[in-house]
């Protein structure tokens, strides 16, 4: 039993990992959208609309660079237990996680909401200069 509760933790963490690139790539294609609009319009509003985005995604960056940190802590953890190089009691590698679980369900909702942000504002500010 012990085996495939590891197996899982070690899944789990690998997925993390693939969604964290993920998150990054994302963010890193709406920096690039902000300056294609930065470069085709120079609206105040806009501007500053954009100013704001930046911020939120820098912060962003911080935020699921902590996490991939944590993510790839558990991971060498767990490569280490599997080998039986390192014996841990597994509750408390399920207890970390769950922390490590919690972080990630609030990245992504802050990414949901950043992203409904961005496409509400730009869309509809974009829309009214037509």
């Amino acid at each position: 039993m012990k085996n495939i509760i590891l197996e899982q933790l070690i899944y789990e963490v690998e997925t993390w990992k693939r969604l964290i690139v993920f998150i990054k790539d994302e963010n890193l294609m709406r920096f690039n959208r902000l300056n294609e609009i930065i470069k085709s319009n120079n609206d105040k509003n806009i501007l500053f609309n954009i100013e704001n985005f930046q911020v939120q995604f820098m912060r962003l960056e911080e935020i699921y660079s902590v996490l991939n940190d944590e993510v790839v802590e558990q991971q060498n953890r767990l490569e280490l237990v599997q080998k039986k190089e390192y014996e841990i009691d597994l509750i408390s590698i399920i207890k970390q996680q769950q922390v490590i679980r919690a972080g990630i369900e609030k990245l992504i909702n802050i990414i949901n909401k950043i992203k409904a942000d961005f496409f509400k504002d730009f869309s509809e500010k974009l829309y009214e200069l037509c």
